[in-house]
């Protein structure tokens, strides 16, 4: 008997750490990002600039995480306030990603990130243009549980990625592409 109730309670244990673990997660990333960005042949050099991410997704298991992840760096800022419109400048890289994060050390929270996905570069400046293409990340990462349901990480990440050439009547751009180093800070629900 005694030995019946110590298995139902362990299982009664393990049933509540299970429960515990949450299958959905999303958040919010943000930090610098060293982009170098090539066009013509031109390359413009390595700048610090402002990066931002929104991602979610599901979690199959406990070291693995597979989502989306919406980000990108703002090069040049938009001359636009809420619902007026006081210009035509403004430089972007946008990225839908999909996302996998491994976390490959059982105790410890230590993960590896890979994205790719659809990368398209915005620009509203008068002789400016948008362009389509490919990119991807890879990086690392260690995640800070910070209370039951909330937490912090801290990542590194490399980015590249490519666009397609644009031509119209005044101009040619061809061989636009880019490479980034980001620092990221990220919070997130889980």
């Amino acid at each position: 008997m005694i030995g019946l109730l110590l298995v139902l309670g362990s299982n009664s244990t393990l049933a509540q750490e299970e429960q515990s673990f949450k299958k959905i997660y999303a958040g919010l990333e943000m930090g610098a990002g060293w982009l170098d960005f090539t066009s013509n042949q031109l390359n413009e050099g390595r700048t610090a600039r402002f990066a931002l991410g929104l991602y979610g997704g599901y979690k199959p298991n406990r070291w693995l995480r597979l989502g989306i992840n919406l980000n990108g760096w703002l090069i040049q800022p938009y001359n636009q306030f809420y619902f007026f419109y006081f210009g035509d400048e403004g430089i972007s890289i946008s990225n839908i990603y999909g996302q996998i994060q491994a976390f490959p050390i059982k105790k410890l929270p230590f993960f590896l990130n890979f994205q790719g996905g659809s990368s398209k570069y915005v620009n509203l400046n008068t002789d400016g243009h948008n362009a389509k293409g490919m990119g991807g990340k890879l990086g690392i990462g260690y995640d800070f549980p910070t209370f039951e349901n909330l937490g912090f990480s801290l990542n590194a990440n490399w980015g590249f990625g490519s666009f397609g050439d644009f031509k119209s009547q005044n101009i040619s751009i061809t061989d636009q592409k880019y490479n980034v180093f980001e620092i990221l800070l990220g919070f997130s629900f889980r």
